[in-house]
């Protein structure tokens, strides 16, 4: 049962909050992208 409630359950989520999910991955990219840029200039 548990496994066939996380399949149901992550599409879900991504139906209810897209742009949720859209700001935490570019707020992500942002973050590991400003990392690699100060380890570069460092």
């Amino acid at each position: 049962m548990s496994p066939i409630n996380n399949v149901v359950l992550i599409p879900t989520l991504d139906q209810l909050f897209p742009e949720a999910l859209d700001k935490l991955i570019k707020f992500l990219d942002i973050l590991f992208l400003r990392k690699d840029y100060l380890q570069q200039s460092s």
